[in-house]
């Protein structure tokens, strides 16, 4: 068995919704075994339902259970308040997993901040 490499970015071509999400989850369980960090690039998905949330709580059970990290990027504001409607965005740490970043990541702390409006 190799070790994981380092991190990676998937990005979802499409909505997170129906068989289209479900059909998602083995590449998903694969890169986040074999990665540390997975990101999820969900710029091009402009809704999610109860399928596509079935498959992120997976894939947080996935990382939690590799002790690796899963983090989402680049949502739009209509998946970010379906996320916040039904809790997911806390269990996801939308917030912590940028703080963290930013500490890490001194380009990612100014960016940051400009989205929360504290940068000078």
């Amino acid at each position: 068995m190799t070790a994981a490499s380092r991190y990676t970015t998937l990005h979802i071509p499409h909505d997170l919704t129906g068989e289209i999400a479900l059909s998602l989850a083995p590449e998903l369980q694969r890169q986040i075994v074999s990665h540390r960090e997975v990101t999820l690039d969900l710029g091009n998905v402009c809704s999610i339902d109860a399928s596509g949330v079935a498959v992120l709580v997976r894939a947080l059970g996935w990382a939690s259970a590799v002790k690796h990290e899963l983090s989402v990027s680049r949502l739009r504001p209509e998946v970010r308040a379906e996320l916040d409607r039904i809790g997911l965005s806390k269990v996801l740490g939308l917030e912590a997993i940028a703080k963290r970043r930013a500490r890490r990541r001194p380009w990612f702390r100014q960016a940051h901040a400009m989205l929360v409006g504290t940068w000078r």
